[in-house]
């Protein structure tokens, strides 16, 4: 996987849950997996420094991460 990539447009694929390596993106600045079936986010989520925008719309997270 490309880990200098800005930006990760995945809507709309069935994704169940979040790509490991999406995480490991430190240039990452927009992650979109709206319309999906993703239930949990894990916690590095909170961890992505250079993260601006998170669309997680549409999907079935229930609870977020807690910023630690």
């Amino acid at each position: 996987m490309v880990t200098t990539a800005e930006q990760v447009r995945a809507a709309c694929n069935d994704l169940e849950e979040l790509p490991r390596d999406v995480v490991k993106m430190k240039a990452l600045l927009v992650l979109d997996v709206s319309d999906n079936v993703i239930d949990t986010l894990p916690a590095a989520v909170c961890k992505m420094k250079s993260l601006r925008q998170l669309n997680v719309a549409d999907n079935k997270i229930m609870q977020f991460p807690t910023v630690r």
